[in-house]
């Protein structure tokens, strides 16, 4: 009987360390990634920015994954203000993306939703882009812009076109466009 409970013992503290290991071995679906450059992000997961960001004649970030959260724990995108179609943020036929707590300047627009669904634009200031602070297009569904400061953008603090549904705008503060 003693020998048994010994093997049985083993048994469990085996099974415990395979599983441990496991779960080592399989990339986490809660790991963070810090970004500190401009990128195209290709794979779920949550991303936090390090540090502020300038760009030229590029999108900044360029979501091209479902389920991404996006968090610029404050820090700024800041475009060169020319009058090229470039965009801060740009989240392209993706669906479960959220973007939070980032202040976003001196693009074409602030951030683009085009297609998907699901999208959550979050405690966003976006300000002084050529065109328009928010723009959802493309048959974009379910879009939450929710508790965003936007304002001194061209023509549109926030614009929702081309066959876009079901938008959410809420606690919003919007002026001089």
């Amino acid at each position: 009987m003693y020998h048994n409970k010994s093997f049985m013992t083993h048994q469990k503290e085996f099974s415990m360390l395979a599983i441990i290991c496991a779960l080592l071995l399989v990339p986490s679906a809660f790991a963070i990634t810090d970004i500190k450059d401009c990128q195209t992000i290709t794979q779920p997961g949550t991303y936090n920015l390090a540090n502020s960001i300038s760009s030229l004649n590029t999108h900044c970030i360029l979501i091209q994954s479902d389920n991404v959260i996006f968090d610029g724990q404050g820090h700024t995108l800041a475009g060169a203000n020319q009058n090229i179609i470039v965009h801060g943020i740009f989240i392209d036929h993706s669906n479960n993306v959220q973007v939070k707590n980032i202040s976003i300047q001196g693009y074409y627009d602030g951030v683009v939703v085009q297609a998907g669904s699901g999208a959550i634009l979050s405690n966003l200031n976006i300000h002084h882009n050529l065109n328009t602070g928010i723009l959802v297009l493309f048959g974009a569904q379910n879009t939450m812009i929710q508790d965003n400061q936007i304002s001194n953008n061209g023509i549109n603090g926030i614009a929702i076109t081309d066959h876009s549904n079901n938008a959410v705008i809420a606690r919003n503060t919007i002026a001089t466009h």
